[in-house]
């Protein structure tokens, strides 16, 4: 199965049903599964395809939801990157993919500046949570804007279970981070074992308190809610109250 499949199933199923909560969003499964499709067309326009490598810097919130769904059904390679990464660490895990379209939120701002004029495949810079960037965000575009006129339906992609999806980096304890690339079909088996493992059923309203960059957060938990039509809480971070 498809990233992007389960994600329409879903949708199908109970297009009023709460997908995601954020601090600030949130979305039904129609919404998501329309605002993916958005971002798959525009990714298009761009003149993306299966060997574009699109990078993602950004706490949990909503459109990191749209980001993932939305590169899948583009047949884009996502590579999920550690907010807490520094400068370094970014040119090094950007360069070492190639990556070509960096999605952020404006949090990350700062550190993707620093970085922006050291990756040599980077041409476009999309930030995730702004309608109008700052000023000083030249060269910047919001997703609202790049996603606004383009169609809702699915994107005219073939892509097989065996293409890659993403990437995720390991945490580079003894070294530089490494580049873990895994497939549609690799994490679709690992959501629906997850699924199973815990019980997770349409009822449920799952809290995703750990980062989306991180497998326990975006493979773990994510992944079988979502395949399984649950709702998803994504808090930014770790907070016991709000929790």
């Amino acid at each position: 199965m498809l990233t992007g499949t389960f994600l329409r199933f879903a949708a199908r199923r109970s297009p009023h049903h709460t997908a995601v909560i954020g601090e600030t969003a949130r979305l039904s499964y129609a919404q998501l599964d329309a605002a993916a499709n958005r971002l798959a067309h525009a990714l298009l326009g761009l003149g993306a395809d299966r060997h574009t490598r699109v990078a993602i810097l950004s706490a949990n919130r909503p459109e990191y939801a749209v980001a993932y769904f939305g590169a899948a059904r583009a047949g884009c390679l996502l590579a999920h990157l550690s907010v807490r990464s520094t400068p370094d660490d970014l040119v090094f895990m950007l360069n070492k993919i190639g990556a070509q379209i960096l999605l952020f939120e404006s949090h990350a701002w700062a550190v993707v500046s620093a970085v922006r004029d050291r990756v040599a495949a980077l041409q476009q810079l999309v930030v995730l949570d702004s309608a109008q960037p700052d000023a000083g965000m030249h060269g910047v575009t919001p997703l609202a804007a790049l996603t606004r006129d383009v169609p809702d339906h699915p994107p005219a992609v073939r892509i097989r279970d065996t293409d890659p999806l993403g990437i995720t980096f390991t945490g580079g304890t003894t070294g530089a981070p490494r580049a873990v690339l895994v497939t549609h079909r690799a994490r679709a088996a690992s959501a629906y074992a997850a699924a199973l493992e815990f019980g997770i059923s349409d009822t449920d309203v799952v809290a995703v308190t750990t980062p989306l960059f991180h497998s326990a957060g975006l493979f773990v938990w994510f992944a079988p809610a979502i395949m399984l039509g649950a709702t998803i809480v994504t808090p930014r971070t770790w907070d016991a109250g709000s929790f």
